[in-house]
């Protein structure tokens, strides 16, 4: 196959498996979810950062080392579902596995499913009119909005912007891969240093926001959590910034229909995935 035939292969196997997990076209989606909920797999966090991923197929399992940043993870577990979903056989993928140039075809088709999956074409122009992208002139504020509004990485997004769907000019996404996080983020919160921040003042979030301790939300202004795993850090002209502080689940409820589920885990969280927004129970057994 060449690469046309692949993507058009992942393109249509991540449709199946988007419309199986009942997900809208134009809907973001969080991979653990659908791994566990509607895939039948499980998904392990392993300490460390040796690896990218580990699809264990006899144990119709993911492994997804804990130490890598959100966006890393999330697309390490897409990658490992298209392992599963072509029916290959168990993997431990390295960082080259993941890389455009990597040659081979097994690895580019999970690569290009895993993308189609998380940054599905009618839910990347959604979200792009959301947060107010334009594609033509795109800054880097704006990508890290959508990034958030998909939940991905920065840089796995422009790089799917480019390479998959011909959204942007190979000159704007090198310019944009050049802008480093932390000077977003100081866009967004300019006097309280962030680790790693999730904006979410500028749309309604469709999905559940999963962050670690440590992490921090930005919301519109008026929002109230639910519990103490959030604690209210700073406002500015963007919003309120909220610090994750223990795990668990919180509802932040805006000053009108704005609202989202924020779930934190431990930093660096090692075990079952589906364990990982409660404070102290990592069994796997119910």
């Amino acid at each position: 196959m060449n690469r046309t035939e692949m993507a058009n292969t992942a393109f249509r196997r991540a449709v199946e498996i988007r419309k199986s997990a009942k997900i809208g076209r134009t809907d973001p989606l969080n991979v653990f979810d659908i791994a566990m909920n509607h895939l039948g797999l499980r998904v392990q966090f392993l300490a460390g950062s040796s690896f990218e991923g580990m699809f264990a197929k006899e144990q119709k399992t993911i492994l997804v080392p804990s130490e890598r940043p959100h966006g890393r993870r999330a697309f390490a577990a897409a990658h490992e579902i298209g392992h599963w979903a072509f029916d290959h056989g168990s993997q431990i993928d390295l960082t080259d596995s993941f890389e455009d140039y990597n040659a081979k075809p097994e690895e580019q088709i999970v690569n290009l499913f895993g993308g189609y999956l998380l940054m599905f074409p009618a839910s990347v122009e959604v979200g792009a009119a959301e947060v107010g992208l334009n594609f033509k002139l795109p800054t880097a504020q704006k990508i890290y909005e959508l990034a958030c509004w998909l939940g991905v990485g920065y840089t796995t997004l422009i790089n799917h912007l480019q390479r998959t769907l011909f959204k942007i000019s190979s000159t704007d996404a090198d310019a944009l891969r050049h802008v480093e996080l932390k000077n977003i983020r100081k866009i967004f919160s300019p006097d309280f240093p962030t680790r790693h921040l999730v904006v979410t003042s500028s749309f309604k979030p469709r999905m559940p926001i999963d962050i670690q301790v440590g992490d921090h939300v930005i919301v519109p202004q008026g929002a109230i959590s639910s519990n103490d795993c959030l604690t209210f850090v700073s406002s500015n002209q963007h919003g309120q910034i909220f610090g994750a502080v223990n795990p668990g689940i919180s509802l932040l409820q805006g000053s009108t229909d704005w609202a989202a589920a924020i779930r934190v885990m431990t930093r660096e969280f090692t075990g079952w995935a589906k364990y990982r927004h409660l404070e102290n129970d990592n069994d796997e057994n119910d």
